[in-house]
């Protein structure tokens, strides 16, 4: 008889558990990443380094880890280059933390990827229409536990200068 109520209480224990860490999972997925501020770093013929600072929303009362963060950028739905972080940045609980991420780009390499002096052209012909979209996929580790955070971040060029994140 003892040893029924055992099994209830311990089935009751890990369905009361398992149910406390969805509901964290959730609000962990709850996030929002928004662009805090930016710095060119350097700028010539051949090379192009932004420094990127984004703010991570947490809504969990977990703090956690982001391992690595892989970005890839389109304007107007044209790639143009991927960013990526392998720096371990933690996340606390409950709040906003900053991310940053320094972007290499060859021009080149862009320019290309964009169509050439015509996809330029088309685009800055066009300054206020120009989409900006980050595919993005930051690699966690919860309790040890790594696991993946998608988010696509999709906003126009004159909506980020006039402050619209």
């Amino acid at each position: 008889m003892k040893k029924k109520y055992l099994i209830a209480g311990l089935i009751g224990l890990v369905t009361v558990t398992g149910a406390l860490a969805y509901l964290q999972y959730k609000k962990i997925m709850d996030y929002v990443i928004s662009v805090k501020s930016a710095a060119i770093r350097e700028l010539s013929a051949t090379s192009i380094i932004i420094d990127l600072y984004l703010s991570y929303q947490n809504k969990s009362s977990l703090g956690f880890e982001i391992v690595s963060q892989t970005y890839n950028i389109y304007l107007n739905n044209m790639y143009v280059t991927k960013a990526t972080n392998f720096n371990a940045v933690k996340i606390a609980p409950n709040s906003t933390s900053d991310l940053p991420l320094r972007i290499k780009l060859n021009p080149t390499e862009a320019l290309k990827n964009v169509g050439g002096f015509v996809g330029i052209l088309k685009l800055v012909g066009d300054m206020n229409n120009i989409m900006l979209k980050v595919e993005s996929k930051l690699k966690v580790k919860i309790f040890g536990i790594p696991f993946n955070i998608p988010y696509t971040y999709e906003n126009t060029i004159a909506n980020l200068k006039a402050g619209k994140y």
